[in-house]
């Protein structure tokens, strides 16, 4: 992972993966915070598409699935998949909508609820 800061040099800027806005390194809890949860969401991804076929092919071997049944389960995994993927955005939108009126939303609240 490379990361740059707003002043930085061109070349710097260009090549990196991340750019900081703000001249500090306050916002990396965030960025790694943020890491660690599309880490853990794709391995549940993974595990949610993997689950289907494993059971798809020890069905084939075991118990004489047919094509159907296989490609139920395949498909099946893809929902599941994609329920998966789907995830952290509904987390947000629902965040956002239970937020207190009081508070200051956060600035990802604008964009979420316009969905």
């Amino acid at each position: 992972m490379s990361f740059s800061l707003t002043g930085a040099s061109s070349v710097a800027t260009d090549t990196a993966g991340i750019i900081l806005m703000d001249q500090g390194l306050i916002h990396m809890v965030q960025l790694f915070d943020l890491a660690d949860k599309f880490n853990n969401n794709m391995n549940t991804g993974f595990a949610m598409i993997l689950v289907p076929a494993a059971m798809g092919v020890v069905g084939v071997i075991l118990f004489g699935f047919g094509v159907v049944s296989t490609v139920w389960l395949n498909i099946s995994g893809l929902g599941l998949g994609v329920f998966t993927a789907m995830t952290p955005l509904m987390m947000d939108w629902y965040d956002c909508q239970m937020k207190p009126k009081f508070r200051t939303p956060d600035p990802i609240c604008r964009y979420i609820i316009k969905i």
